[in-house]
């Protein structure tokens, strides 16, 4: 799935119902009880979660990272340079204002999910 997210413009409402279709089928399968909390699913376990990989900070950490990859070898890479200058929204990269986008640290992304 994450060799998609490069590619495929994912909205965040496609990430948050395949989220939705996940917990469904792990309460039909009863690993994960219907009133408890759904953020209790992406926790780490040494907070007390089941430490399950969130689908949207996966989505983000690999565009995060395609574009870091992309933005590093233009400099070297001529194919490169010619993707980055080509690529005004056409991919979810979106190369060219790459620089723009701010990913949150893991440490961040934790913090404002414990908040919740």
């Amino acid at each position: 799935m994450t060799f998609s997210f490069g590619i495929v413009k994912w909205s965040p409402t496609d990430l948050e119902n395949l989220q939705t279709k996940m917990r469904t089928l792990l309460t039909r399968y009863r690993f994960h009880h219907p009133r408890a909390a759904k953020e209790s699913l992406t926790l780490s376990r040494h907070v007390g979660g089941r430490g399950m990989i969130d689908i949207t900070r996966l989505h983000d950490k690999q565009v995060k990272l395609l574009q870091t990859h992309f933005l590093n070898k233009q400099a070297s890479s001529p194919l490169h340079a010619a993707v980055v200058k080509a690529d005004d929204r056409y991919t979810p990269l979106d190369l060219l204002r790459a620089n723009e986008n701010e990913l949150a640290t893991d440490e961040e992304y934790n913090n404002k999910v414990e908040r919740k």
